[in-house]
């Protein structure tokens, strides 16, 4: 396998990039490319050190669309200065233009496989209506080689006489030398006596009181979530359809003229042909349908008629002490009407529940409604976005019916909030008492794992991982292969950036001429206390791979060893001081905004297609 990708990996590397990009971007147009644009009047800038060019607020907005390309792409760019304005941009892409290197649109992913994969990121990105498909496959065609152009801008300013050979060598030699090891993570317990102390406890929410959940040191952080209470009733579907069952409904004459009715789904009806059990299953379900829109109805009616309330813009004004229609007469109401089942009513009066919680209440926490546009809004969002939550993303409010939802096998559920509590730090220590003891005895045995660490790393080299692993109760991770250069990640950590650069270095101090199954154990066993994820990572190394002269030459081909070098040199500095700076670009090109306009890094609020 691995002389395979060492034989393939130009091809690799310029094919799979490409294709990488692609895939980089399609989720991210889902949710993040939502273009708005104006008619695009006006002078946004001015470009040229002799005749002058006018650049207008619509070239801006194309642009703008480009700039949400290019971040959703720039972990693939590998462009050592972040790019974080449309204006940097826009002269990044137009000096890679007037030097030649924009390729051709239609030599960007020209194959069928390629085209198929533009029409599908073009189909799913939110662009002006006035859009058809095949100038949203143009449009990201043009984007791609504006990107390859500025990639190849790089290259050339990377392959230039800047480095050395010798410290480029010696960077790629550990940037990619490859180690093969055994992973096995042992976790801080959060099992413990939990006798601390009052005073321990507050120490350590005062610290970490207004920080989010796993955004603090070891990830502590007791902030609070928005969270609610609700209540709610349940018309299942099961009900209505085994009331119209057991009914009239159903009875030869209504089923003989569903059958006429639909002679295109059924065989053709006969005088002495018995009726067909699909043609009864056709109609029972036809007629659940409509009872349960009916009910929908009748369950909508009696709840406003009980409102009277007076409305000021989308929410309504309630008095002290009003109170809407119980839904336990509804449910009364609802089943005196239809005959069906008495609905069922649920609450959750007891406890806060949190967006993730409400999503997890069987039933109603898939439940849908269309009633805001056209993408479906479940019951989590709803009530995250109700008005006392300080959101005012819905016209949701404590005391009055949601709007109906809908579960998956056509179920109505009707919902109120009857409380809420915005996010906030916790008012005391009680609040968050159980998560505060769980982290101290976490934080506890970290320590006592941090200092026993040498003696782990001895029972694994005399007895093994697997002998830790039983002593410990975790378990040894699959074989995994690091580079610093490509990924550095493990499983069950993800990014440990100082254990792999020390892994790295160990790796490479031991002898060169002695395969690694032939030295000591206690040469191979590796212990690394990870405070920030209180744990200890302990690795077995197996095998290792120095970079070939040949993969250096490819990787040197492609930029990859000069743009980590050249990111290591910027890394400190004025980003606007490279050769392609904001700032000496700007100049090159005589770029200048309008007089009172600022660094665009948002897109214009508009709505209108610019053509």
């Amino acid at each position: 396998m691995f002389k395979f990708l060492r034989k393939y990996n130009k091809y690799i590397l310029a094919v799979g990039g490409t294709l990488l990009l692609i895939t980089f971007l399609i989720p991210f147009a889902f949710t993040n490319l939502l273009p708005r644009m104006g008619q695009g009047r006006g002078t946004w800038a001015t470009v040229g050190l002799e005749k002058r060019q006018k650049i207008s607020y619509g070239d801006l907005q194309l642009v703008q669309i480009e700039m949400r390309v290019l971040d959703s792409a720039a972990a693939q760019l590998q462009l050592p200065i972040p790019i974080d304005r449309a204006e940097y941009w826009f002269l990044l892409s137009r000096e890679a233009e007037q030097a030649g290197l924009v390729p051709a649109t239609a030599t960007i992913l020209p194959t069928e496989q390629g085209a198929q994969q533009l029409a599908l990121l073009a189909s799913v990105i939110s662009l002006p209506p006035a859009w058809s498909l095949d100038y949203r496959v143009h449009f990201l065609r043009q984007t791609l080689a504006k990107v390859q152009g500025v990639q190849q801008l790089q290259r050339l300013y990377l392959d230039s006489d800047k480095y050395s050979d010798r410290r480029l060598k010696r960077l790629a030699r550990r940037l990619y030398h490859r180690v093969n090891l055994q992973p096995l993570v042992i976790e801080a317990s959060a099992e413990g006596d939990g006798q601390h102390t009052r005073q321990a406890l507050r120490k350590q929410l005062e610290k970490y009181a207004d920080v989010v959940p796993g955004a603090g040191d070891m990830g502590f952080g007791y902030r609070l979530p928005p969270r609610a209470r609700i209540e709610w009733l349940v018309i299942p579907t099961d009900t209505v359809r085994a009331m119209i069952d057991a009914g009239d409904k159903l009875n030869p004459v209504a089923l003989r003229v569903h059958w006429r009715r639909n002679i295109a789904s059924f065989p053709d009806p006969q005088p002495d042909t018995e009726i067909p059990p699909e043609v009864r299953d056709d109609l029972l379900e036809k007629l659940t349908k409509e009872t349960l829109t009916s009910l929908g109805r009748s369950t909508t009616e009696p709840l406003q008629s009980a409102r009277r309330l007076d409305k000021s813009g989308d929410y309504l004004e309630i008095p002290d002490g009003w109170q809407g229609l119980a839904f336990q007469q509804l449910a009364l109401d609802l089943q005196a009407e239809y005959g069906i089942a008495l609905p069922e009513y649920h609450a959750i009066g007891n406890r806060w529940l949190t967006a993730d919680e409400l999503t997890e209440l069987e039933g109603i926490g898939a439940a849908i409604t269309n009633k805001f546009g056209n993408e479906p809004v479940g019951l989590s969002a709803l009530v995250m976005g109700a008005r006392s939550l300080g959101r005012s993303a819905m016209p949701i409010q404590i005391g009055i019916a949601g709007p109906l939802l809908h579960g998956r096998d056509g179920s109505i559920f009707i919902f109120r909030i009857t409380d809420t509590d915005a996010d906030r730090a916790p008012a005391s220590v009680d609040e968050v008492m159980q998560q505060l003891v769980t982290d101290l005895n976490r934080l506890e045995n970290y320590r006592q794992l941090a200092d026993t660490a040498q003696s782990i790393r001895q029972v694994a080299a005399n007895d093994g991982l697997l002998a830790l692993a039983m002593l410990y109760d975790t378990a040894v991770d699959r074989t995994t292969s690091m580079t610093l250069g490509f990924s550095a990640s493990l499983p069950v950590i993800g990014g440990a950036p100082e254990a792999a650069e020390a892994i790295i270095d160990h790796a490479m101090a031991l002898p060169r001429d002695v395969p690694l199954s032939d030295l000591p154990e206690e040469d191979r066993v590796l212990v690394f206390p990870l405070a920030d994820q209180l744990s200890l990572l302990v690795v077995r190394l197996l095998d290792q791979s120095p970079l070939t002269e040949e993969d250096f030459r490819t990787y040197m081909q492609y930029g990859l060893v000069q743009s980590k070098l050249l990111n290591e040199e910027i890394r400190d500095l004025d980003p606007d001081e490279s050769a392609f700076g904001y700032k000496a670009l700007a100049e090159r090109h005589g770029f200048e905004l309008t007089a009172g306009d600022v660094a665009t890094t948002q897109p214009a609020a508009t709505d209108e297609a610019g053509f």
